[in-house]
């Protein structure tokens, strides 16, 4: 039995297995993957934050779908950057059309995550050229500048949050809406 999160399996059998853990492929022998399958430099980076299968990465850019996410999120972020209340129209325009099922769902607010992660990152640390959302770098330094260390945290917090809310059944437009206006009141002070 292969399984990518055991505490989603019964104890009573995980009790009559044995566990064998496999670590994840090195990000880097995996993007030299998708490079070789000829997925955009733009894309590997944010694939291998978010996967490590090749096959889902596949899946992933079928019909350039992650492009369409990438330039989604990163439009949402701008408007959020800005302070710009129609992020939360973003949500509806931009970001429900790409999550028609719970899994891409899952796999958006693991993009988020990453998004809020990496501005996170630029605060403390120096811009990595390696950036799962390059459009987006200006906007990120904009936030982290003028952002507060608790308010930030706030938001990653609840970015975080997001993944048990959609797993309990919550209504994705809502999680990604609730998450705009929070994003929204921590920005603002």
């Amino acid at each position: 039995m292969l399984t990518t999160n055991k505490s989603l399996i019964l104890p009573t059998i995980i009790s009559r297995t044995q566990l064998v853990e496999f670590s994840p492929v090195p990000a880097d022998v995996f993007a030299t993957e998708l490079a070789s399958e000829g997925i955009s430099q733009k894309q590997t980076v944010l694939l291998s934050q978010l996967t490590n299968s090749l096959e889902q990465a596949k899946l992933l850019t079928t019909d350039d779908w992650l492009g369409h996410l990438q330039h989604e999120l990163a439009r949402w972020f701008a408007q959020l950057a800005k302070r710009d209340a129609t992020a939360f129209v973003t949500v509806q325009t931009g970001l429900m059309p790409l999550g028609p099922d719970r899994d891409k769902q899952g796999i958006i607010l693991d993009a988020i995550i990453i998004l809020w992660q990496t501005t996170l990152m630029v605060k403390y640390q120096q811009p990595n050229l390696d950036q799962p959302f390059p459009d987006s770098q200006a906007d990120m330094e904009a936030v982290a500048q003028s952002i507060t260390q608790q308010d930030l945290l706030a938001i990653v917090t609840q970015a975080l949050a997001t993944k048990k809310a959609l797993n309990g059944n919550m209504n994705f437009q809502s999680i990604v809406e609730t998450l705009s206006l929070s994003a929204l009141d921590d920005l603002a002070e």
